[in-house]
């Protein structure tokens, strides 16, 4: 979407007309999604519609456009095809890069606040601290008393401990 929105605002006369294509296409295939989470599309018709987005996305890619970036819009497009209606397929997938902006959105705040980004090894400790805490802050757990669990372990007993946390807060 950001990216029509960027083509639209430069365009002229017919050049407009492929972004907006593509924004119908994505707000459409959100609706989709949206019904499909409230209940009002079935399977079936959840199935179909699918396919129509399918065969829609197809079109897009298709055209031959003489407009150098709607060009290198749709060469993005092609190269992108199979992740673009990933979420109609798997609802867990989100459909846009909100809800993970949001999660690390603390953790940049932290680092500007903080310190960190004022020396490489001050940045590389809190990404290190980030990717620790976010899971553990997910879990609803204790981080420090988590973080002493694994600091008392022997060092052959900490790996375990960290992958049963990591696969824990991806399920």
């Amino acid at each position: 979407m950001r990216r029509a929105d960027g083509l639209l605002a430069r365009a002229t006369r017919g050049a407009v007309r492929f972004p907006r294509k593509v924004q119908e296409f994505l707000h459409a295939a959100l609706t989709l999604r949206d019904r499909r989470n409230d209940g009002t599309s079935g399977p079936h018709g959840l199935a179909v519609a699918r396919g129509r987005r399918e065969k829609r996305l197809d079109r897009l890619r298709a055209g031959n456009l003489s407009h150098p970036g709607n060009r290198k819009f749709q060469k993005h497009l092609v190269g992108h095809r199979e992740e673009i209606l990933t979420f109609l397929y798997e609802p867990d997938i989100e459909a846009t890069k909100g809800p993970a902006e949001q999660a690390v959105r603390p953790l940049v705040v932290n680092r500007k606040v903080f310190g960190g980004n004022r020396t490489p090894a001050g940045g590389h400790a809190q990404e290190i601290l980030g990717s620790v805490f976010a899971p553990l802050a997910q879990r609803a757990l204790d981080t420090l008393s988590f973080l002493s669990r694994i600091i008392c372990l022997p060092a052959d007993q900490r790996p375990p401990l960290i992958h049963r946390l990591l696969l824990a807060s991806s399920n």
